[in-house]
């Protein structure tokens, strides 16, 4: 196995290899990470002498040295859809393949990046707007291809579809290759994605080397391809192209890594959607998700992206903060209040410091063997709170903070009420995450307010601890709305 050098677009350096092999951090220059989904092909129907022939890119950056191929790659299930949605929350949703907007509750890696402060995009071929509620669409001009919400890792889910972070799901003509961000996720059409219609499909005839399984199909998808991915190399991407699913043995499927950040070489290790999920968690120092957890990542950790101890993350661009205090080193108005009975709340200076600096809340039991113990805002409620801030219907509030657990497998969970003036809630939205280490970790969930001029509290909480001896560290507690 070879290792090989990956970095993201951020200050760090990240190192993209097939399996965790320790390597010490190298300078290099920044760069952005593309991930590109296409559909139903192995590894072998790409490379035999049919595939060679029809899809002469791909087999190109096969046979490159410069390029990393991944001879053990496996897509996790089938159909299409759970296979998106694996690699964006580490868990196989919707197994008929035919979600709704909005429809599934898991957390996902874009609500990660955007609590972390690290700019992602996702890129829909042929959608036809930003944020999209469409199942499909046809269009016959323009691209001229079928848009497929089964194919999008992010409307699906609702912390993305009912917050701000849709925004970040655009059609593929926005997405701009000197401006690319972090990380990316791209899903060519039905046409490009080597996916394609029937024939008696009613576009079939307006669509251009789209019928399903047919060498002009692939042909076409490659095509693509060649087309796109250079573009975005040299504008200093890494891009990663693999496809959801095939019929082979293992469910095997192409996977490549190309770009300026790469080296080359042939991986053996067996990776899967997992492997690419558990990767960018790692390199963000994110939570893994779900089977991310237990994935042989393929990108390497070198640091921690948008904040790192000694800083608090700074609000993303267009976002306010609503918070009377971030860092706990700057006190802890808003934060005396416990979620239970059961909790204990001090203001303390742990080794290593908190994340923001040297001090960080200490939440933990206050007697018994095990429980649940938290804190929360409710008293200033931070909004309303400010004179003249108060809930706008629809607007998206995002609640945030990092955390550290005393022993790995804490379950934490960070969730944001609103309240009437009554005091009747009206929504919540709660985000769990399981700390699989003791280092600081990024938590957030996000809110999109029912009513005007209601108020918002936070309550942030460990699930299973066994006794007074384990507690959860917090720092930089903060609510956004952008």
């Amino acid at each position: 196995m070879v290792s090989k050098r990956l970095s993201a677009v951020t200050s760090v350096t990240v190192c993209l290899a097939g399996v965790a092999m320790a390597h010490p951090a190298q300078a290099a220059t920044p760069h952005p990470l593309v991930i590109v989904m296409l559909e139903n092909a192995s590894l072998q129907q790409v490379t035999d002498p049919a595939g060679q022939a029809a899809m002469p890119y791909l087999n190109r950056l096969w046979a490159d040295p410069a390029t990393e191929q991944f001879t053990h790659y496996a897509a996790v299930t089938h159909p299409s859809f759970p296979n998106y949605a694996a690699l964006a929350s580490g868990h196989v949703l919707d197994p008929g393949g035919n979600p709704s907007p909005g429809s599934l509750a898991a957390t996902t890696v874009w609500d990660q990046l955007s609590a972390a402060g690290v700019s992602w995009g996702v890129y829909l071929e042929s959608m036809p707007t930003v944020c999209s509620a469409l199942t499909s669409y046809a269009d016959v001009g323009g691209a001229n291809g079928e848009y497929k919400l089964g194919h999008n890792p992010a409307v699906p889910f609702t912390g993305v579809f009912y917050s701000g972070e849709c925004t970040h799901v655009r059609p593929l003509t926005a997405m701009v290759a000197g401006a690319l961000p972090a990380v990316s996720f791209v899903a060519p059409n039905l046409c490009d994605d080597m996916h394609g219609v029937p024939a008696s499909d009613p576009n079939a005839t307006a669509f251009t080397d789209c019928i399903t399984a047919t060498a002009a199909l692939a042909g076409r998808g490659d095509s693509w391809l060649a087309a796109h991915v250079p573009v975005w190399t040299a504008a200093g991407a890494d891009v990663l192209i693999t496809f959801d699913e095939s019929t082979a043995t293992g469910n095997q499927v192409y996977t490549v890594l190309t770009g300026p950040g790469v080296s080359g070489g042939r991986v053996g290790t067996p990776l899967s959607h997992y492997s690419v999920l558990a990767g960018v968690e790692d390199a963000y120092g994110l939570p893994r998700l779900g089977a991310a957890a237990t994935a042989v990542p393929i990108v390497l950790p070198a640091g921690v992206v948008g904040g790192a101890p000694g800083g608090c993350p700074a609000p993303p661009p267009g976002a306010s903060e609503l918070s009377g205090t971030v860092s706990v080193d700057d006190g802890q108005t808003g934060w005396m209040g416990v979620a239970s009975r059961e909790s204990r709340v001090a203001r303390v200076q742990p080794a290593g410091g908190g994340f923001g600096g040297s001090w960080a809340l200490r939440v933990g039991l206050a007697t018994g063997a095990g429980g649940v113990a938290g804190v929360n805002n409710a008293g200033p409620r931070w909004v309303p709170g400010a004179p003249g801030v108060a809930t706008v219907a629809g607007a998206p509030y995002v609640a945030r903070a990092e955390v550290a657990a005393s022993t790995p497998g804490e379950q934490v969970s960070l969730a944001l009420r609103e309240y009437t003036p009554a005091g009747q809630e009206v929504g919540h939205q709660t985000t769990t995450v399981t700390l699989t280490d003791t280092a600081w970790h990024p938590v957030a969930t996000t809110l999109a307010a029912r009513g005007a001029g209601d108020q918002l509290r936070y309550s942030l909480w460990v699930g299973n601890l066994a006794g007074s001896d384990q507690w959860l560290l917090a720092d930089c507690l903060s609510l956004l709305t952008s």
